[in-house]
């Protein structure tokens, strides 16, 4: 798993046992691949690239990712890769996720699944979130979950129905202000903690409408850069203060609003202090940290659930977070 904050490749090994409804995990092992300078450059403008590069580019990130996961994979039975998002319209029933599944099967001899969101998206849904079906099955102690990374998204179970969205950017937009005062991240979130509250910069991005939609709903890169990482207005420090505020107004909002008894939140904004200790201030549901790994590989240990639900034809994608006609099993196998 890789996500749009661009910090390497998130990749687990773990062993899952069925236990009656539900699925048990254990993970044997995992690590994050830091992307060498040049990769992440060129993911990060693969948007804009023309088609005989992009497809080039498939192919150069797939062979990057079959020799790091090598070793890891010398005696796994199957191998799902989420890939990195070039585009994302659901609109436009448009998902695009390189990092070539078919150069990682021949090169690791191994099967391999990987295109999660593309038949949920034919069949009317956002293609996202994916995770919410993996966090029903291995998580059942939690009614509700939030993963921090490039974009923040949540899951809530209401009586017996699931839901799940995209609620705003995150990392990104931390990160993005704190590689202009030369640093890779905002570690535990202390440059927004020295910034300045800029009112005007928050009432502009709670007029956005995305902001009022309900879920089942999702965001795409390209969206987050044109509304968040393009302000020169303010100093880094201010925004990231501000934007600190916002998003934790947003995510407070949303988790009252769904009313959860017990709350996870995983993913690298877990260990953004500051926002963390502002979500702590506005949210009154029982929040739950949990340790380091999993903190780090719960999205990659999910799709590898969800490949092995794919792999057994089982439905890997829940409707009722996506917004699609039905739930599906989703995913290109290739063996």
């Amino acid at each position: 798993m890789s996500g749009s904050s661009l910090d390497g490749l998130d990749a687990c090994l773990a062993q899952f046992e069925k236990i009656g409804d539900m699925w048990a995990y254990h993970i044997l092992e995992s690590t994050t691949f830091p992307f060498p300078k040049d990769l992440a450059s060129k993911l990060k403008n693969s948007p804009t690239l023309d088609a005989q590069s992009l497809l080039a580019l498939d192919v150069t990130y797939g062979l990057w990712i079959a020799k790091n996961i090598s070793s890891l994979v010398e005696h796994a039975d199957l191998i799902s890769v989420h890939g990195h998002t070039v585009f994302h319209s659901p609109a436009d029933r448009v998902s695009l996720q390189i990092g070539s599944a078919e150069v990682i099967h021949l090169q690791s001899g191994k099967p391999v699944v990987s295109q999660f969101r593309n038949t949920d998206i034919l069949l009317g849904g956002q293609g996202a979130p994916l995770v919410p079906m993996g966090e029903k099955l291995l998580f059942p102690s939690f009614d509700a979950f939030l993963n921090l990374g490039g974009i923040c998204n949540a899951t809530f179970r209401k009586e017996n129905r699931w839901l799940a969205g995209d609620i705003g950017p995150f990392n990104q937009v931390f990160n993005h202000y704190a590689s202009m005062l030369g640093h890779a991240l905002d570690a535990d979130g202390e440059i927004a903690r020295s910034g300045q509250l800029i009112p005007e910069l928050i009432q502009s991005w709670a007029d956005n409408p995305y902001f009022r939609q309900p879920f089942p709903k999702s965001l795409a890169n390209q969206w987050v850069s044109s509304h968040f990482l393009d302000i020169k207005k303010f100093r880094p420090s201010d925004i990231l203060h501000s934007f600190a505020h916002f998003i934790t107004d947003q995510l407070s909002a949303v988790i009252s609003g769904n009313n959860p008894e017990r709350l996870m939140i995983t993913g690298g904004g877990a260990y953004n202090s500051f926002a963390m200790e502002l979500l702590h201030q506005k949210c009154k549901t029982e929040i739950n940290i949990p340790d380091s790994r999993l903190i780090d590989c719960k999205e990659a240990l999910i799709f590898g659930l969800l490949g092995l639900l794919r792999w057994r034809h089982e439905v890997n994608v829940l409707s009722s977070c996506t917004g699609a006609h039905r739930d599906s099993s989703s995913g290109v196998i290739y063996q």
